[in-house]
């Protein structure tokens, strides 16, 4: 394999990773549940020899050898359990079970996806990058083209028949195929007329995958969840996402029992074969979900999941945790004939043997054979893969059972609001006895309290305060409490808030309440508020209104104060180096 590139050597420095760095921990200790097994294998822990040799080992009922692991910064793999494509950043490498590795020619920039079909000498490889650049592995060797992208769009997912036609997707505007050095160009169509009759755009496209659904059928997967099939050189909409599945999706993986699994926003969405209602599985993995991969078992499917920094495999309902970190993960593989996880990230390719009842090495499939010809490594490939070395064996991570995530509740605030606006109506005389007067005036209002999340998209908003206003006749004190809900995100929401209003005039004491109209913005930093005022004062009934804007002066004292040290700090630092 070719090194990472200098650039990628020096950010693993800056961010204080050594590009070889093993991030998986070792001993860490079950959450909950039953802890299964899980490590990292070393390049010896399986026999060496032939993908031939392999074949015959399992069939005897031991594991076939696995798939060399490798350093570097990796941003796709694919297999079909006899090779395995490897995307890097600038090409993709093709590796058999016996060592043999064969590298495209380069060409391929910033690799995103990688596939495959056929068999032995039939099998036909391809992997699509930016620029329309597509790396094709057919007749034992790469090569290079560029796909005649319309408007220059990005190519963003790649699926290859058992004919050998390679389909390069666009994101919004084709699908683009060729067989052999013919290319032909099929526009996504300009409306869709779907299950509720509606018409879309081809600009609501935005392909994230491309699936077999099955032979002849090519199923196209939107980011905003619009499902095409294409057959036959021609477009349809697809039931197989319903469209009830809500929020963006990040990828998808066609299991061969026939179920559509999808990764939704931190959760895995479950698309029966039969159809029926999407399920929804929430997934307990830290950050935005990255790549997923799947075997297909007679006790059903094995799903693994790949999120910011964490692996998860799935089954029936059942989550666990892989232990350990990894580096931004952008692909992963399950290894249904070694019983392995593959992940792909920018540590490398590591290799994770899963000792796990439904992942048991299922031995490689019938017509197994490298695809390479008689010379499979050209001395530049063997250079590189020596200089680039082999990943070194780990101590053993552990999955831990998990449960679902529980939703994000809104984010919790401590106000301490200090609000300046003008406050108009009538006010309680100055003398007893007189008669309420009208008029408009300065208001101030200081409160302390607190947004509590008890939802992903409500909060409970406690709070006592003072509120000043002078209006004609004397000036008005009043004490407030209360509490009242809060609906909506972190950036904008709107509160209801009800308060006991207690108080008065210099002359007369009054009883009341104040509702207001809240609107809360940049995490609670900032407020307008509409309020009706109402008090019983003297036995008669004071109506006010009250239109203030505030600011959440505790946050904003914490941020000055944070500020204040980071700039002490640095004038620290100045005095020092004149020293």
């Amino acid at each position: 394999m070719r090194s990472s590139p200098w650039w990628a050597l020096l950010l693993s420095v800056a961010v204080g990773l050594s590009p070889l760095e093993v991030s998986a921990s070792a001993g860490a200790e079950p959450s909950s549940g039953s802890p299964i097994d899980a490590t990292i294998d070393a390049p010896s822990d399986r026999p060496q020899g032939s993908a031939q040799g392999s074949a015959q080992g399992s069939a005897q009922g031991s594991a076939p050898q696995p798939f060399t692991a490798l350093s570097g910064w990796y941003h796709a793999v694919w297999s079909d359990g006899v090779v395995l494509l490897v995307a890097d950043y600038s090409g993709v490498t093709l590796h058999c079970r016996g060592g043999e590795a064969i590298r495209s020619s380069g060409g391929i920039k910033r690799s995103k996806a990688v596939a495959g079909a056929g068999r032995g000498a039939g099998f036909v490889g391809a992997g699509i990058g930016e620029e329309g650049g597509v790396a094709i592995f057919s007749d034992g060797r790469w090569r290079t083209v560029r796909a005649p992208t319309i408007g220059g769009e990005g190519l963003v997912a790649v699926a290859v028949d058992e004919e050998g036609a390679v389909y390069a997707a666009g994101e919004r505007q084709a699908l683009y195929v060729v067989r052999g050095d013919d290319w032909t160009i099929h526009r996504y169509p300009p409306s869709l007329t779907g299950e509720a009759g509606e018409a879309r755009s081809s600009a609501a496209v935005e392909v994230l995958a491309a699936e077999w659904v099955e032979e002849g059928s090519l199923l196209l997967v939107g980011q905003r969840g619009l499902a095409l099939n294409f057959a036959s050189g021609a477009f349809g909409a697809s039931s197989r996402l319903p469209r009830s599945h809500g929020g963006d999706l990040r990828g998808a993986w066609m299991s061969p029992g026939g179920d559509l699994w999808l990764l939704g926003e931190g959760e895995l969405l479950q698309s029966p074969a039969g159809g029926g209602e999407l399920r929804h599985h929430k997934l307990p993995v830290f950050g935005s979900l990255a790549a997923l991969s799947g075997v297909h078992t007679d006790a059903g499917d094995v799903v693994a999941v790949a999120g910011q920094s964490e692996l998860v495999i799935f089954d029936d309902g059942r989550m666990d945790l892989v232990a350990g970190r990894y580096t931004f993960p952008e692909g992963i593989f399950l290894d249904a004939a070694g019983g392995l996880l593959y992940v792909a990230h920018r540590d490398g390719l590591r290799r994770l043997a899963i000792e796990h009842p439904k992942l048991a090495p299922q031995g490689l499939p019938a017509g197994a054979a490298c695809p390479i010809e008689a010379q499979p490594e050209s001395a530049e490939v063997m250079a590189e893969g020596a200089s680039a070395g082999l990943v070194p064996p780990v101590e053993a991570p552990t999955l831990e059972e998990v449960k679902p995530a529980k939703p994000r509740r809104r984010q919790s605030m401590p106000i301490g609001r200090v609000a300046l606006g003008v406050a108009s109506g009538e006010v309680a005389p100055a003398d007893p006895g007189g008669e309420a007067q009208l008029g408009a005036a300065f208001a101030l209002d200081v409160g302390l309290g607190a947004t509590l999340g008890v939802h992903r998209r409500v909060s409970l908003w406690p709070e006592v305060g003072y509120s000043y206003s002078r209006l004609p006749g004397g000036a008005n004190h009043l004490f407030l409490a209360g509490v009242g809900p809060l609906v909506g995100g972190d950036l904008a929401a709107v509160a209801v808030l009800p308060r006991l209003a207690v108080g008065g005039s210099e002359a007369l004491f009054g009883v009341g309440m104040r509702t207001g109209l809240i609107g809360s913005f940049a995490y609670d930093m900032i407020a307008v508020e509409v309020a009706h005022q109402w008090l019983r004062s003297g036995g008669d009934d004071l109506h006010e209104l009250r239109t203030m804007v505030s600011v959440n002066a505790l946050t904003l004292l914490v941020v000055l104060g944070i500020a204040s040290v980071f700039s002490r700090g640095r004038g620290r630092s100045r005095l020092f180096r004149r020293r």
